[in-house]
């Protein structure tokens, strides 16, 4: 599908770029599942197809027991920044945006992987997120999208590699050789390496695969940004439909002839869509677990980032109340999503293993451990996404200055045991209604 170009881009260094968002283009339609093809030959290079709204989920309100834990003064928090202290994100609240797919053509791709994040700011203007190592979307007119922007931690960052934020807005500096990308393919973005963010934002995209039709789905490719994949990236967008020999790696410079564009369907530690359950549910569904039955304590002590002091106390406590102890990491990723399935309940300290209670059912209860500053917003929209209740239980903070294995932290036992009484009563009503039955 891929041919080289001697040419270079039309988009002229120093030119302004123009924002395209949902409000400036008109819906052409709206899309259902089957609905999507190639584009007729004479149609625009920008289609913008709408999505029923009824898939937003509203900003969820928090867990009792999270917001009994933060009434205690947090006084120095140690470097972290708003989005990792509850109390300030919990005053915070940013409406879902509805996702939208973008039908494009002759779309250029600047591809590569995050190296560096920094902030960008000019005079006059907000400070934004910036990067290094290319990830940048553009249509064929060198518009941006919502998809222009680099996806990390739920910040629009722009690819300083590409761009520059001046007075008038952003500049683009550099226009490298591109190739040719002839064919249909689907726009994944960024799968990141690291596990957690790619359960949240390396498989978000995928939500529209239904929306394809038979014909093109079978043919069309998938392009991503970075050169390479870690096999758990691999493994997780695999169980969400997308075939692992039609992965195309996007080069410095790509112009596709006709590229499909989800919009993300969930924006990291701020808010999350219906389209972004729909993805996990896909997921579990494709390991054909048992019905859940299980209860589990996904272990870090293999980790080693962020000690838990008191850590072989706490799984000795929950190993005595009938959890299975397991180090997630050790399993291949097709278990790890088989076992969240299967569990009526979860518990752990705060981290990317507990991102599995994405894949359960509704009714599940779990339990959280975390430090007073390091608990972001990402377990309670999970939860409310996918109907699980949710305990958590914040313990001393972090020195955010110190290595990532030098953060230790404690919890209290006292705290956990009040907060497990709460879960014990929901599976206790578990079980008296399968008796019923």
């Amino acid at each position: 599908m891929t041919e080289p170009s001697a040419g270079r881009c039309s988009l002229a260094p120093g030119r302004i770029l123009p924002h395209l968002d949902a409000s400036l283009v008109p819906p052409a339609g709206l899309a259902v599942a089957g609905s999507v093809g190639r584009p007729e030959p004479d149609s625009a290079s920008v289609t913008r197809l709408a999505i029923d709204g009824s898939c937003v989920v509203i900003d969820p309100a928090p867990p009792r027991t999270l917001l009994e834990a933060v009434k205690e003064p947090l006084g120095d928090p140690q470097g972290a920044h708003d989005q990792m202290v509850p109390e300030r994100w919990l005053q915070k609240a940013e409406p879902a945006t509805i996702p939208s797919l973008w039908v494009l053509k002759r779309a250029h791709v600047f591809g590569g992987r995050i190296t560096a994040r920094s902030v960008e700011s000019c005079e006059g203007g907000a400070p934004v997120e910036g990067h290094n190592g290319g990830q940048l979307l553009l249509t064929a007119d060198g518009d941006m999208l919502p998809a222009s922007y680099g996806v990390l931690d739920g910040n629009n960052s722009i690819a300083t590699d590409y761009l520059t934020l001046t007075p008038s807005g952003l500049q683009i500096n550099q226009t490298p050789d591109s190739r040719e990308l002839k064919g249909s393919y689907y726009f994944l973005g960024n799968v990141h390496r690291h596990f957690g963010h790619n359960l949240v934002e390396g498989v978000s995209r995928t939500w529209a695969l239904d929306l394809i039709n038979e014909v093109l789905r079978s043919e069309m490719a998938f392009l991503v940004f970075e050169p390479d994949l870690a096999e758990h990236s691999i493994a997780l967008l695999e169980l969400a439909g997308v075939p692992k020999e039609r992965i195309t790696h996007a080069s410095a410079h790509d112009v596709v002839e006709h590229l499909i564009v989800p919009d993300m369907a969930m924006r990291t530690h701020r808010w999350i869509t219906r389209l972004q359950e729909k993805v996990w549910r896909t997921m579990a569904a494709t390991t054909q677990p048992a019905a859940p039955h299980r209860k589990v304590f996904l272990s870090r002590s293999a980790h080693g980032q962020r000690p838990l002091t008191n850590e072989a106390d706490v799984e000795a406590y929950f190993q005595k109340a009938g959890y299975e102890i397991v180090q997630p990491e050790k399993l291949p990723v097709i278990e790890q999503v088989s076992l969240a399935a299967e569990s009526i309940s979860l518990a752990g300290c705060v981290g990317s293993q507990m991102y599995l209670a994405a894949f359960q059912s509704p009714g599940a209860h779990n339990l959280i451990v975390g430090p007073r500053n390091f608990y972001l917003k990402d377990d309670v929209l999970i939860h409310q996404t996918t109907g699980a209740k949710l305990e958590v239980v914040l313990g001393s903070p972090i020195d955010l200055k110190a290595s990532k294995f030098d953060r230790a932290w404690g919890v209290s036992m006292a705290e956990v045991e009040k907060a497990m009484s709460a879960v014990n009563k929901t599976l206790s009503a578990r079980d008296a209604r399968t008796v019923l039955r």
